[in-house]
């Protein structure tokens, strides 16, 4: 009699040290697969929201983002800051960044004064950390939005209608010590979309 009752206690320990490591290799999983179940994953280091002047730079900007060891999504190509607020609500909410980058010269056609605006993006951003990318054709008069750092290409590539300038140390430059960053439609040469690309991946650092 008293074998049988330590066997069946002995079988009912087992049982339940069976149960509780069923239980733990459950919880184990839950946990390692909850990202994907719910999304997370998609868990993004930078996400670019912009028009044609950041997205001209699109292939240098991604292979400069990723060379710096920083994950990137771009959200679809949009026309201006009116738009901006959604866009950056949008990505975050499908993409989750740590980061957004807005870059937009027009202000766009929804009656909203550019303050407004701003402050719609910083609202829409929320704790997410927001860089500015300024157009040198409207960086001297278009309002930031609160709290972003904004990156001004101006710097490395002059203002509108700029077409050459002095060679940096990374530049395959001319003889004569210049190299062309702009077309003569204004639009960026490889070595003006590597001179918006690294001023982007300084500022994500």
């Amino acid at each position: 009699m008293q074998l049988r009752s330590l066997a069946n206690a002995f079988a009912s320990s087992r049982l339940r040290g069976a149960v509780v490591i069923a239980v733990v290799v459950l919880v184990g999983l839950i946990w390692w697969w909850f990202p994907t179940i719910t999304g997370e994953s998609a868990d993004t280091d930078v996400a670019v929201v912009g028009d044609s002047f950041v997205w001209s730079a699109e292939r240098e900007i991604t292979y400069r983002v990723h060379e710096d060891g920083f994950s990137l999504v771009w959200a679809p190509q949009a026309t201006g800051w009116c738009d901006a607020p959604n866009a950056v609500r949008d990505v975050i909410a499908a993409e989750h960044p740590s980061i957004v980058v807005v870059s937009f010269a027009d202000e766009g056609t929804c009656d909203t004064d550019p303050v407004t605006l701003r402050a719609q993006v910083a609202d829409a951003a929320g704790s997410v950390r927001l860089i500015v990318v300024a157009n040198p054709a409207t960086e001297a008069t278009a309002p930031v939005p609160r709290h972003a750092v904004v990156v001004s290409p101006s710097r490395l590539l002059g203002p509108a209608g700029t077409i050459d300038r002095s060679c940096l140390w990374w530049d395959n430059c001319r003889p004569d010590g210049r190299i062309d960053v702009r077309r003569a439609d204004d639009t960026l040469t490889p070595a003006g979309q590597t001179r918006v690309a690294r001023m982007i991946v300084t500022a994500l650092r």
